[in-house]
């Protein structure tokens, strides 16, 4: 059986897919959620061999749990894909800047409670491999516990935009 308290290795893709990534295993598409209890029985073997996040010098080890503490700093880890990179021969100079908007919506009302800002990211070396890792702090320590909406909007210089949402619990 899953130890909750372990970290799993999964990122979104999609709505209905989560993907694993193991170095056994390589990247597995699973269907479900891993908020769900039952994915964690159907999973529980890949989710003892994960590996950490890398973005630049940090690792980040996801929870598999989607409650989290207000006192407590949180991350979000999310891949950026800037199909610029992956072109043969390009050069950094070529690659348009890239950059996430990060806001904390009220799960029920869709209203904006906290609005993180915009970072732009800096572009990791060009290897063909067109994603662009991130990771950013997550802190609400003066928002109300309830259900709340991560909502990531992805830009790029040539006016490229799009947006990805994680439902989350905060707790006292």
């Amino acid at each position: 059986m899953t130890n909750p308290d372990r970290p799993f290795t999964f990122t979104v893709k999609g709505g209905r897919y989560w993907y694993f990534r193991s170095p056994e295993t390589g990247v597995i598409r699973l269907p479900g959620k891993p908020e769900d209890p039952e994915f964690h029985r159907r999973y529980a073997e890949l989710l003892e061999n994960r590996v950490p996040l890398i973005v630049g010098k940090f690792q980040i080890v996801p929870t598999g749990s989607v409650h989290f503490k207000k006192t407590e700093k949180s991350f979000v880890y999310a891949e950026i894909y800037e199909p610029a990179m992956a072109v043969p021969d390009q050069k950094e100079k070529d690659v348009p800047a890239v950059g996430v908007h990060m806001e904390m919506l009220d799960a029920t009302t869709g209203q904006v409670k906290k609005d993180f800002g915009f970072v732009r990211l800096p572009v990791p070396p060009i290897t063909g491999n067109p994603t662009v890792p991130l990771g950013l702090i997550v802190s609400a320590p003066d928002l109300a516990a309830g259900a709340y909406k991560l909502r990531l909007t992805a830009v790029d210089a040539t006016g490229h935009e799009f947006a990805r949402m994680a439902d989350f619990q905060l707790e006292n």
